[in-house]
């Protein structure tokens, strides 16, 4: 007999690429690109917080900004914009602008290693964006052209990926 593992989808998120569970408190994603969109509520601006533990080769982290245009699956499609803070799989810190395409914004290496939690926080007011790792800030950068999306998520490149709740403050 083989005994399959019932899978529990995030119940406030949206799965819009890929595939994630929830158990006990955190989200785990199931393949590569996967991201998860909030169901309810808004970021605009104020403090986004959730722990990340990733894995080997993968460039994971929060996604914020966002605006979907309706679509309901997507990743860097046409249509979609979004701020991304992530740890890289090659020990680094990088803070991207989805917005028809990839576009880098800073990045730094920092040392992070796989398969130990962080908590990654930005804080995002009019445009400046500050990014840190367990309190230490890292990437400090202001959009001239900001993103005015008021979604939130988790955005993974690999499968294995654990993420604890995100919370938010104005």
């Amino acid at each position: 007999d083989t005994v399959s593992e019932h899978i529990v989808p995030p119940i406030d998120y949206n799965i819009v690429s890929g595939n994630a569970k929830e158990a006990d408190g955190k989200i785990t994603s199931m393949m590569p690109n996967t991201l998860l969109t909030n169901k309810e509520g808004s970021f605009t601006d104020g403090t986004i917080t959730a722990t990340i533990k990733t894995v080997a080769g993968s460039d994971s982290g929060i996604v914020f900004g966002l605006t979907d245009n309706g679509l309901a699956n997507y990743w860097e499609d046409t249509g979609v914009s979004y701020y991304e803070f992530f740890i890289t799989g090659w020990n680094g810190v990088y803070l991207a602008k989805i917005n028809n395409g990839w576009n880098e914004l800073k990045s730094l290496p920092c040392g992070m290693q796989p398969n130990v939690e962080y908590t990654l926080k930005v804080e995002w007011k009019d445009g400046n964006i500050r990014c840190y790792v367990d309190d230490v800030m890292y990437i400090d950068y202001t959009d001239a052209n900001p993103l005015t999306g008021t979604k939130y998520g988790y955005r993974a490149i690999g499968n294995g990926v654990e993420y604890g709740p995100i919370t938010t403050t104005d």
